[in-house]
Parts: structure tokens; C-alpha cells; sequence
């Protein structure tokens, strides 16, 4: 429907007082677009998922969005995964994240916010204690710790109903694997992990070790292309055992 579409659709979305979810993804909707729904979505105070995944609203459209969700209190679900937002875009969410107390899910694949996204994004992840989902794949994050409290490494552990989490081809490397371990002792309810692509090597899988072997519910792990070698891999073998509920390794 692209900008011009999305625009129209304003017009009807008025009349939508009760709107509860809206779904617009792989629409090839921009900034323009993002901008004209936001005029319209701030006035529904009944929204609780919003999916507008696979479009090109980029960081000027991800701000006009960020204002306008914030006055929707009832949010549970968000998804923008590939749209560009990038640190522009990763600081308006930031901003409005506190107001989204019952925010369960949360998408942010694919955008390219760095890793000063992803510090000013933990900051404001601290206060989403009813996260179950996060989606931070293929963001360049690179390091998990980060200064105090802004840190995603101490925004994790505040995530204690985390089930679901996504961090591939971040480049985290060891150290970040060190620190999501750590971070990953509070969330005991984790059935999926997807740490795909981002080098933690031996050590790293060692240091994982500490935490998968608490996590009872864990029934998808994915660690391909991590050059964990015949040492990560004994290290694993130790614990997973003891994640009978493994389906997918």
C-alpha cells in the first residue's frame, strides 16, 4: 500500500475507537506513512499489538511512531523488525518504553541500531518487566555490557519472565557471552535461545554452561556459526542433559 496507502487508511482508522490490533507488515510503507498512522494511532487507547515488520519507516518514521504509542498504555505487542530505524529510531523507543508496562513482545530485528542502540534501548528495557519476547538480532550490537545500569547485560536480569531471546549475528563475542550469561541466571523460564552467528568460541560456550543448565524449559537452542570447536562443544554436552524439554539444537 506504501505512504500513499497507508495515508488512506487513516481516514477509516478514526472511525476505529476500539482498534486493538493492527497489522501492516511487508507493505513498503516509509517515513511519510509511519507519520500519517501515528496522527491516528495515538487516539487508540485499546491497541495492544502493532506489526509493522518489513518496511522502510526508518528512523524519522520510528520517532512519529514512538510519540504516538506512547499514549497506547494497553501495548503488548510491537514489531519493526527490518525497517531501518537505526540509533534515531532505537532512542524514540527508548523514550516512550517506561510508558508500556504491559509490553510482553518486542521486535526490533534487523535495524541496524548499533551498539549505542542497544545501551540507551537497555536503559528503558529495565522498566518492561512483563517482557516475554526480545528480538535484537542482526543489530551490530557487538559488546552486551555496556555503563551501569544502561547496560542490556543488567536489562536482562530485570527481564525475569523472558521465554523468548534473540541476539544472532550480533558479534558479541566471548566477553558478551560471559556477560549474557550471567544477565540469563534470572530467567528460568527460557525455552528459546538464539545466539547464531556471533563468535563466542570455546569460552563463551563454557561460560553458557553456568546458566543453560538452570534452564529446565529451554526446548530451542541455536549456536551455528560460533567456532565453539571440539572444546565448546564438550563443555555443552555436559549440561544439556539436563534440559529435557531440548527439541532443537
Amino acid at each position: 500500500i506504501r505512504d500513499d496507502g497507508a495515508t488512506s487508511l487513516t481516514q477509516v482508522l478514526q472511525q476505529c475507537s476500539a482498534l486493538a490490533e493492527l497489522h501492516l507488515e511487508y507493505n513498503g510503507i516509509g517515513a511519510g506513512g509511519a507519520r500519517s498512522l501515528a496522527r491516528v494511532l495515538g487516539q487508540c487507547s485499546s491497541l495492544t499489538l502493532l506489526n509493522l515488520a518489513f518496511n522502510r519507516i526508518r528512523g524519522e518514521g520510528a520517532r512519529s511512531l514512538a510519540e504516538a504509542l506512547g499514549q497506547c498504555s494497553s501495548l503488548v505487542g510491537l514489531n519493526l523488525e527490518v525497517n531501518g530505524i537505526g540509533l534515531e529510531g532505537a532512542k524514540s523507543r527508548a523514550q516512550v518504553l517506561g510508558r508500556h508496562c504491559l509490553l510482553s513482545e518486542l521486535n526490533l530485528g534487523s535495524n541496524r541500531i548499533g551498539t549505542e542502540g542497544a545501551r540507551i534501548l537497555a536503559g528503558a528495557l529495565e522498566q518492561c518487566s512483563s517482557l516475554t519476547v526480545l528480538n535484537l538480532g542482526f543489530n551490530r550490537i557487538r559488546c552486551i555490557r555496556g555503563e551501569g545500569a544502561r547496560s542490556l547485560e543488567a536489562a536482562l536480569r530485570k527481564c525475569s519472565l523472558l521465554v523468548e531471546l534473540n541476539l544472532e549475528f550480533n558479534s558479541i563475542g566471548q566477553a558478551g557471552a560471559r556477560s549474557l550469561a550471567w544477565a540469563l541466571e534470572q530467567c528460568t523460564s527460557l525455552a528459546g535461545l538464539n545466539l547464531r552467528g556471533n563468535g563466542i568460541g570455546a569460552e563463551g560456550a563454557r561460560s553458557l554452561t553456568q546458566v543453560l543448565g538452570q534452564c529446565y524449559s529451554l526446548a530451542e537452542l541455536n549456536l551455528q556459526n560460533n567456532g565453539m570447536g571440539v572444546e565448546g562443544a564438550q563443555s555443552l554436552a555436559r549440561v544439556l542433559g539436563q534440559c529435557s524439554s531440548l527439541a532443537m539444537l
